[in-house]
């Protein structure tokens, strides 16, 4: 997610922001929990909180920035699969990388709110391991209260049958990268089998031998590249 917008929602304030440069886009507030920041933090921080709790959406670049096999500033909560990532990849200490299992709620202590934070993680539809973020807790004055926030994700309507809000809607850290009306994108059941129909058109060419390249980076292209090789049986 690379924006916040700002505007009116009905009780929801969405803030038009840059996600990696702005550190309340990662703080849920009245709390010592920071989401996607692993960069260093302002004296600020320091002066107002006596720990951090850090939670990783996904193993994408843009939300570990900053995470190094020299982590050494706390335990990193996340699902199962971004975790055996994060060591695999970068190299973080294990003893530093604290799993949970999608929709099975568990608590942190803040320091800061002096009391519990019931965290849940939902499947965010996006590559594997990612995860919308669901917060609860009892704040002083406003009572109990949640927050949510989805890393990145892909919108379906099933994903709303995980979001199980145990008190009202503070806010919603939303990732934006497509909310505009020029991204009209068609489903993704419907893509995979565009490129698969693709291919095997120009494999069924006769006297043609065809290299076929499928863009992939690091992590999220997994759906088309083992629906491909299903489909044509390698």
């Amino acid at each position: 997610s690379k924006f916040r917008k700002k505007r009116d929602c009905g009780n929801l304030e969405l803030k038009l922001r840059r996600m990696n440069k702005d550190l309340s886009c990662h703080h849920i507030p009245d709390t010592d929990i920071l989401v996607d920041w692993f960069r260093p933090l302002p004296p600020s921080w320091q002066k107002t909180h006596k720990s951090t709790i850090f939670f990783l959406s996904h193993f994408h670049g843009d939300h570990y920035s900053g995470l190094t096999d020299q982590w050494d500033k706390g335990e990193i909560l996340c699902s199962v699969t971004t975790g055996t990532l994060a060591k695999r990849v970068i190299g973080v200490r294990a003893d530093l990388i604290k799993t949970y299992s999608f929709n099975e709620p568990f608590e942190v202590f803040s320091p800061t709110l002096k009391g519990n934070v019931t965290v849940s993680l939902c499947d965010a539809n996006h590559c594997p391991g990612a995860a919308m973020l669901i917060f609860h807790f009892v704040h002083p004055e406003k009572g109990p209260i949640s927050y949510i926030h989805t890393g990145d994700f892909r919108y379906t309507p099933r994903l709303l049958k995980n979001i199980q809000l145990k008190a009202r809607l503070e806010a919603i850290f939303l990732d934006t990268t497509y909310c505009h009306p020029k991204h009209n994108f068609v489903e993704q059941r419907d893509s995979i089998g565009s490129i698969i129909e693709t291919i095997s058109q120009k494999m069924l060419e006769k006297n043609k031998r065809t290299l076929v390249l499928l863009s992939a980076y690091k992590l999220g292209k997994e759906r088309i590249l083992l629906a491909v090789a299903k489909a044509l049986g390698r």
